[in-house]
């Protein structure tokens, strides 16, 4: 009995990865994320209460789905799926940010970007250990970011990645982010035909 149980904590805890302290391992993840050449993401909730999809290539290349609305941008240049047509809008110098995450698409993303892009502002880590979620064991941690009001879970693979997040904003709203095909090379973006 103790022999099946050892087995089963092994399963558990050998695929995590492990740093010095939960801060670290925080810092780690999110810095993998902003040197991934490409990864999408799928939001749910948020501020829209919708779902989003979206696609990042580096070092400034986004392909965005909500709903019936589709957009795309390369460069400094972004086009607009509007009533099945494409518009392009030139984009003032670095108007969504330098990832290449628009600022105003999600306020989940908003989150995510600032800490790939600035680890260094995570304030306090809580480790919570492994979780099962969606059939894969991630770590969970609790953020909380300097001068933010709202709350961040993040779980990480036994990759390193960033493989779902959680935000709940200071009104209570809660939005879930499942990150995956990280460097996956058939994520190309390219301006509409």
């Amino acid at each position: 009995m103790r022999a099946r149980a050892f087995v089963a904590l092994l399963a558990v805890v050998l695929p995590l990865p492990a740093f010095a302290a939960p801060a670290d391992d925080v810092k780690a993840a999110m810095l993998k994320l902003a040197h991934a050449h490409a990864y999408h993401v799928t939001i749910a909730g948020g501020a829209g209460g919708g779902g989003m999809e979206m696609d990042f290539v580096r070092p400034d290349r986004i392909h965005m789905t909500n709903g019936a609305m589709e957009m795309i941008r390369v460069g400094a240049t972004m086009w607009v799926k509007v009533n099945g047509s494409w518009m392009q809008i030139p984009m003032q110098g670095g108007a969504m940010g330098a990832r290449g995450g628009p600022a105003a698409a999600s306020a989940s993303v908003s989150q995510a970007q600032a800490l790939a892009d600035h680890p260094e502002e995570i304030a306090t880590v809580t480790d919570r250990g492994p979780k099962l979620v969606d059939g894969e064991t991630l770590h969970v941690y609790d953020v909380q970011q300097s001068g933010s009001s709202g709350t961040l879970t993040i779980f990480v693979g036994a990759d390193g990645f960033p493989h779902a997040m959680e935000t709940v904003d200071k009104q209570g709203k809660v939005s879930h982010m499942r990150f995956s095909r990280f460097d996956d090379p058939a994520i190309a973006i390219t301006p509409p035909a």
